[in-house]
């Protein structure tokens, strides 16, 4: 269903794209879950902000369950950590371009401000701050 899903976003065939997408992610595929929330942003969907915040508040409960479990992280848990960091820094990049695109300017400020704290995300944060203060100065 992901493969299927990919493809029919690669030739923007969203409504198919959805479909399959939607339901790959219902049985747990990760990658299906970053695909439709693209999918969603480029689609204008509606249901992307609350599904971005579940999904940020689903990802940051993980990451602090991995943190508190005991003192020291297996291998495997500091793997799941990483990777739950990774996805939470892309829920917050996509979450800034949906407050950018809707006008929400402060909110948007505040996703980029955090994301500047990442080297994996420092340089997309501050060139989206840049672009904004052309617009709009910061009130710094």
């Amino acid at each position: 269903a992901y493969h299927l899903g990919f493809c029919y976003y690669n030739l923007s065939i969203m409504s198919k794209a959805y479909y399959y997408l939607d339901f790959a992610r219902k049985n747990h595929n990760s990658f299906a879950q970053h695909l439709y929330l693209q999918l969603l942003y480029h689609t204008n969907d509606s249901r992307l902000l609350s599904e971005l915040n579940a999904e940020i508040s689903k990802t940051e409960s993980e990451m602090k369950s991995i943190m508190s479990s005991n003192e020291e992280l297996s291998e495997n848990e500091q793997l799941r950590y990483q990777s739950n960091e990774e996805y939470c820094l892309f829920l917050y990049k996509l979450h800034a371009m949906v407050m950018i695109r809707e006008e929400y300017i402060d909110a948007a400020y505040e996703d980029l401000k955090y994301l500047l704290q990442y080297a994996e995300t420092h340089d997309f944060a501050q060139a989206k701050i840049d672009e904004l203060n052309k617009i709009i100065p910061s009130e710094e």
